[in-house]
């Protein structure tokens, strides 16, 4: 029996992108499911989702590009 206490952590990021487009155009294309369209490497694990679609309070896990934050794997 596994007796380890999980202990979960947030992690936000922020950054600035210029598209070449119109809002009504290029924002359909991102979130959690629609980047994995055109996204190399982009392949969230759904946490919590009612539907699998872009909604709000879904929460997904995806890769780390920093190695600090790697999850405790045991």
């Amino acid at each position: 029996m596994n007796t380890s206490i999980f202990q979960a952590k947030r992690i936000s990021r922020k950054s600035t992108i210029q598209l070449n487009g119109t809002l009504d155009k290029v924002f359909p294309l991102f979130g959690a499911i629609r980047e994995k369209e055109w996204a190399d490497g982009w392949d969230p694990r759904m946490v919590y989702s009612t539907t699998h679609l872009l909604e709000e309070h879904m929460v997904f896990q995806t890769a780390t590009e920093y190695p600090e934050e790697e999850a405790d794997k045991t």
